[in-house]
């Protein structure tokens, strides 16, 4: 997705059940990062190197 776009309608679980959609964020930048698994060298040192520049 294009810096420039803004982000689909979406629904994400957070801690103790509750919900947080795109309009929490509103005003803000959001970032979002997709991993499919830590357990593979690629997604661990991705998640890494994000955090790291983040």
């Amino acid at each position: 997705m294009a810096l420039t776009q803004k982000s689909p309608d979406f629904t994400e679980p957070k801690p103790y059940l509750s919900l947080v959609t795109p309009a929490d964020y509103a005003g803000n930048k959001l970032i979002i990062a997709s991993v499919p698994s830590l357990d593979t060298s690629v997604c661990s040192l991705e998640t890494k190197r994000f955090n790291d520049e983040a």
